[in-house]
């Protein structure tokens, strides 16, 4: 009996496996080893491996349980609505009319206002909630006026319009253990990082976001005030970067102003009792909060740049335009497969070929480089993925078999 080589035996099972991946409809690119042992084979070096193979504790790879095979990638993007944050002003001032002979405070206009939006656009869009100050700013010690909040009021999420009103209570109602009472000054700038934040690191890269400011206050509190007037009376200019960090990262930020007039404001560091009248001095509400729009790039035409409570119908027409995510057919493989040419890559159901090439050809997919770590999908296979968002990669081995198609 004539005995074979390891290398003719290689050479065999290169054979069998890319049968097999011809069977499932993979078109693969080079389907062998090219070294002498396989993953898994014994060796006593690296160059005894084939390629993207290393000799670990004298096996090619490692030992087998450390393999991706039966692993995968699995992408299931539920809801791919716009995720948009409201940030509230709930500072001592918003408990003061809206106008000077109306009997509706500012903080009921930002009610109606948030209200009218969630429960309008409910299923269209994905809300969360960051208010300013904390809860536990205290309108009788003004040291603690500044106090910020470290993380979103109500998280963004599906369906939540529940949780987003639960956070915006009557003034004089029960919230929580507390009597709920608007208190502190404004730390505008840390409220607008948090939610971009928020929107760019906790929630999916690829959704569209917006960020909707509602507020009667100049931003003051800036990190860079060292004593209280300086906190309570000097303009927080951070603002202005933040808005333009979100901007960079393509999220729009729409200003709503509420009682914002067109004059300076009192140039009056300190009042009688020592501490100021807690707003910034000599700014124009008016031409901040334009300057914020345009820098949030949702200014409006016209002299005054800025939403106000009587503009809600263009507001949230301006809300219900934000697209659906445009989701990128650009997908990492992590970890990257073994086989590469033994993957399946099923989109919604439908198992596609791959196409590779420099660039997309046809229907299927293709690594996008030599590192194999991510995969691009190709015509109707990225169509597929970004009607459904549902994707799964199956990381097969030789002599595994394929999970079938679907159509």
């Amino acid at each position: 009996m004539m005995l074979m080589s390891r290398r003719a035996r290689r050479g065999l099972r290169c054979a069998g496996a890319s049968a097999l991946a011809l069977v499932v409809g993979i078109i693969a690119g080079p389907a062998c080893f090219t070294g002498e042992a396989l993953r898994g084979e014994p060796c006593q070096g690296d160059d005894t491996c084939g390629p993207r193979l290393a000799c670990i504790d004298g096996i090619c790879g490692g030992e087998p349980e450390t393999f991706t095979c039966g692993e995968g990638v699995r992408v299931s993007i539920a809801n791919i609505k716009p995720n948009v944050v409201f940030i509230l002003d709930r500072s001592g001032s918003m408990s003061e009319p809206l106008g000077l002979d109306d009997s509706v405070s500012r903080w009921q206009a930002l009610r109606g206002v948030v209200s009218a939006a969630v429960l309008s656009l409910e299923g269209e869009l994905n809300f969360g909630v960051v208010h300013f100050p904390a809860a536990d700013a205290s309108p009788n010690q003004v040291d603690r006026a500044c106090n910020s909040n470290l993380n979103p009021s109500v998280p963004v999420g599906v369906a939540n319009t529940e949780a987003v009103l639960e956070a915006i209570p009557e003034i004089g109602e029960v919230a929580g253990e507390d009597v709920f009472i608007p208190a502190g000054a404004a730390p505008m700038a840390s409220a607008v990082r948090i939610a971009r934040e928020h929107l760019v690191e906790d929630l999916d890269r690829q959704l569209t976001k917006a960020l909707v400011v509602i507020s009667d206050s100049a931003a003051n509190c800036g990190e860079s005030a060292v004593t209280i007037t300086e906190k309570l009376e000097t303009l927080d200019t951070d603002l202005q970067a933040e808005i333009s960090a979100a901007a960079e990262q393509g999220i729009p930020t729409y200003m709503v102003g509420l009682a914002i007039a067109d004059v300076l404001t009192p140039n009056d560091a300190l009042n009688p009792d020592g501490k100021g009248d807690g707003q910034p001095d000599a700014t124009n509400l008016f031409e901040l909060f334009g300057e914020l729009a345009s820098l949030g790039m949702t200014a409006r035409p016209g002299p005054v740049g800025f939403y106000e409570p009587g503009d809600l119908d263009a507001l949230l027409a301006e809300l219900a335009a934000l697209p659906d995510a445009t989701l990128d057919c650009a997908l990492p493989l992590d970890p990257a497969p073994d086989y590469p040419e033994l993957i399946e890559v099923e989109v919604d159901g439908k198992i596609y070929e791959r196409r590779q090439a420099a660039e997309c050809e046809g229907d299927g997919y293709r690594f996008s480089a030599d590192s194999l770590d991510e995969i691009t999908l190709c015509g109707s296979a990225c169509a597929r993925f970004q009607g459904s968002g549902e994707l799964a990669i199956s990381y097969r081995c030789p002599g595994s078999k394929s999970s079938g198609s679907g159509s």
